[in-house]
């Protein structure tokens, strides 16, 4: 018979506190036979999880204090992820009855041809 190993997975996620995951394998064994690894794997999600945020927020520009919480950090990702607006490809109407002014007309015309109406 095979030997089986079953995982026991504790996750501790809460805000602003320690969060830390264990996982601890259990040996299942048909035949009697021990696990001699012993292994403890600990993983805190909440730390990678704000060092991403964090660096989302740098590459858009923006400078977090390393002082800020995890909520406010949380806070300022959503509200600038929320409001991100994807690069794609769209489509410009232009009206008929649209009239530039004399003073816009060379600027109007750059962006018409730098736009590429689809």
């Amino acid at each position: 018979m095979r030997n089986e190993m079953r995982n026991t997975i504790t996750v501790v996620f809460s805000r602003g506190r320690s969060k830390v995951a264990h996982v601890t394998p259990d040996p299942v064994c048909a035949e009697g036979a021990e696990n001699s690894t012993g292994a403890t794997v600990e993983l805190d999600f909440a730390a990678d999880y704000l060092e991403m945020m964090r660096a989302s927020l740098y590459w858009w520009g923006y400078v977090v204090p390393a002082n800020l919480s995890f909520d406010e950090v949380a806070r300022r990702f959503y509200n600038v992820w929320r409001r991100n607006v994807a690069v794609r490809p769209r489509r410009i109407h232009q009206a008929a009855e649209l009239i530039v002014p004399s003073g816009h007309a060379a600027a109007y015309a750059q962006f018409w041809q730098k736009s590429k109406p689809v």
